[in-house]
């Protein structure tokens, strides 16, 4: 049953009939309810491709779902900064044209997205258990501050970390209290106001 607010004039919320009125991000939307008399829509090559990148790409974002609600936000208008995440990785990172030979090529993937320049060397190495991350800060000046972030070799978990650290200070160590596993790092840079970021790079497994 669906219910008016703020009075007779007001927007409808709930099951009308055949239709679903719902509010998301200020805005008011409407859809038909599920028919479920509806013939189940073929599985064409051209369907299985696209719910592989899909499939490929949520599980990539899974272990990221709380980072990328704000490393994505400078870039996102009218929607959750996770489905801009979402969009952006299903474009660029995915190998591969047809369904099942499709793979996600780490080299492309974005943990971040935004306008600030990203310095043009950035590096990493381990070091006893932690992560030396270097790069060369051109002018000397700049004051983004780096975010780290790295995703297990099981590649279920991810730890990330927005360290402070100036950009022309130009190395951090994270003692980040990693094992022998291999682990996948990414760094990118974050303004000093926080309202932008850098895209992301991907450092390789180390």
């Amino acid at each position: 049953m669906g219910k008016v607010e703020n009075g007779i004039n007001g927007a409808i919320t709930g099951t009308v009939g055949p239709s679903v009125f719902y509010k998301m991000y200020g805005k008011n939307y409407v859809r038909a309810l599920p028919d479920e008399k509806k013939v189940k829509v073929k599985a064409t090559p051209a369907r299985l491709r696209q719910q592989q990148r899909l499939s490929l790409v949520t599980a990539f974002l899974k272990p990221f779902k709380d980072l990328v609600k704000i490393t994505f936000a400078s870039v996102t208008k009218g929607r959750a900064p996770y489905h801009t995440a979402q969009s952006l990785n299903m474009k660029n990172c995915i190998i591969g044209d047809t369904y099942p030979d499709q793979e996600i090529d780490y080299s492309k993937t974005l943990l971040s997205a935004g306008n600030l320049e990203l310095p043009k060397q950035c590096s990493v190495k381990r070091k006893g258990t932690g992560l030396l991350f270097e790069w060369d800060d051109f002018d000397d000046i700049g004051t983004d501050t780096l975010v780290v972030a790295y995703l297990d070799h099981t590649q279920s978990w991810s730890k990330y970390h927005f360290t402070g650290i100036a950009k022309y200070e130009k190395s951090f160590y994270w003692e980040a209290h990693i094992n022998e596993e291999p682990i996948r790092v990414w760094m990118a840079f974050r303004s000093h106001n926080q309202q932008d970021m850098s895209n992301s790079v991907y450092l390789g497994k180390v």
